[in-house]
């Protein structure tokens, strides 16, 4: 099994939520940073708890979902960011690093 690269990962989701920010990106960068990371690196923590047996697929699930929720919430508590354009900002984030996570965890979290 390949470790995630939580840099690599986090890299990829902020070009791809960039592409969609665009001009509100000056303003959103350093959450849309933090939460990229932070997403990144939950997605590492499940790879090596499954690889432990620490952790079932319906938990990662639930995990992954919380994290994408927690993003959308910071998103939009910035000004001038609406609802579905931090939706479609996650959207493209998570779009980009789905087969690679999915592939390395072995389970289908994102």
């Amino acid at each position: 099994m390949t470790p995630i690269n939580v840099n690599d990962v986090a890299h990829q989701m902020l070009v791809a939520a960039q592409g969609v920010l665009k001009d509100k990106w000056p303003e959103v960068q350093n959450f849309a940073t933090s939460e990229a990371k932070k997403f990144a690196q939950s997605m590492a923590d499940i790879q090596v708890w499954k690889g432990l047996h620490q952790i079932t697929e319906e938990q990662a699930q639930s995990l992954t979902r919380l994290h994408q929720r927690s993003m959308k919430m910071v998103f939009t508590s910035l000004e001038g960011i609406s609802l579905a354009m931090a939706e479609k900002a996650i959207n493209a984030a998570l779009d980009v690093v789905r087969a690679v996570v999915n592939k390395a965890i072995g389970w289908k979290v994102i």
